[in-house]
């Protein structure tokens, strides 16, 4: 089955905070993250923690005109 990303509800992080998310299966085959701002520049950092060992998958994101 396809996750439907469009039926969730959003989940608001501003600036300075950190947010952590699990998943109740270990078989997730694929995560989406999206950013945005009022036209305000966006700067951050996103960790995927993934497999048995805990491999980090980082990535960072920098506009300067995040209202897209």
């Amino acid at each position: 089955d396809i996750f439907d990303f469009a039926s969730t509800t959003p989940v608001k992080v501003q600036g300075g905070s950190l947010r952590t998310f699990s998943f109740p299966s270990p078989v997730v085959e694929a995560v989406q993250v999206s950013m945005r701002t009022e036209g305000r520049p966006l700067n951050a950092n996103v960790d995927l923690w993934q497999g048995p060992d805990n491999t980090p998958q980082k990535m960072g994101v920098y506009i300067e005109d995040a209202k897209l």
